[in-house]
């Protein structure tokens, strides 16, 4: 069924066109880094609005780890970069 599912979400990743942020863990033991790597090159994202992080000294479950902070901190940069970037777009659009 994980396979499966795997399978699904890089089929299925190029139907993703807005801002993307894949974030893996190095040491991971559940999904290895292939995967990250696998799914951030099919998504339909043009490259400079994704971005592929990686976290080092922690497993699969790093969103609740030791660097949960920093890793948090990360997601509210990219979230914030990326709603100027959409601003942008909208204000060149609107004149």
């Amino acid at each position: 069924e994980f396979r499966r599912v795997l399978f699904r979400s890089s089929k299925n990743a190029k139907k993703v066109k807005c801002p993307a942020l894949v974030m893996q863990s190095t040491k991971d033991q559940l999904l290895t880094p292939a995967n990250a790597r696998v799914l951030f090159q099919k998504l339909g994202t043009p490259e400079i609005k994704k971005e592929l992080v990686w976290i080092k000294d922690s497993d699969h479950t790093f969103i609740i780890d030791i660097y949960a902070e920093e890793i948090f901190s990360r997601i509210e940069e990219f979230l914030l970069n990326s709603q100027k970037s959409i601003k942008s777009i909208k204000s060149k659009i609107e004149d």
